[in-house]
């Protein structure tokens, strides 16, 4: 599997995904009614709330929904700085490598509900910090050890202006890759 990062607009749930969503300091999540169970929804639910009540200063948690399934939770505090968002892609992709995330959905839509001025560039800006914190020089190495590698799929119903708009961002990762390289 190559590394790859597209948009789409077709929410789909399936096994070995890993589902990432925006979340604020109140911790209220309110999903798409098909992108997850009722079940499954009040169970993460009463794990964010338990959450709250530790008052975590961690920016990314995650839920187990099954073996196979995770919710990765993206906190987004009310007074942020303008890097924030690729700060915390950045941290993302540390994150989904760790745990060796391979399927990544991100569900961009539930930054709306966030209350975030601009969302749609700072969505693309999220995406450029985990894009850049991908990069790795791999050329003349003879033996490739731990290779990461992942589909991060963007889902939103802007898919059309995401789309159109990072390529302004894949210009700045292509001249910052051969600079690396």
């Amino acid at each position: 599997m190559k590394n790859s990062i597209y948009f789409t607009n077709k929410a789909q749930f399936k096994q070995d995904h890993t589902l990432v969503f925006f979340i604020n300091e109140d911790f209220r999540f309110k999903p798409e009614q098909k992108l997850i169970s009722l079940d499954n929804s009040k169970k993460i639910n009463n794990f964010l709330k338990n959450f709250k009540d530790k008052k975590s200063k961690e920016k990314i948690f995650s839920f187990d929904l099954s073996e196979k399934n995770k919710a990765v939770f993206l906190l987004v505090k009310k007074n942020f700085k303008s890097n924030f968002f690729e700060e915390l892609g950045a941290n993302f992709y540390t994150f989904s490598k760790i745990f060796k995330r391979k399927n990544i959905k991100l569900y961009a839509d539930s930054i709306k509900s966030q209350n975030v001025s601009n969302y749609k560039d700072n969505i693309l800006k999220f995406v450029h910090g985990f894009k850049l914190k991908s990069y790795t020089f791999n050329k003349y190495k003879t033996q490739i050890k731990d290779e990461y590698n992942f589909s991060f799929e963007v889902c939103s119903k802007e898919k059309n202006d995401l789309n159109k708009n990072y390529f302004k961002y894949k210009a700045i990762e292509s001249g910052i890759f051969l600079t690396r390289d």
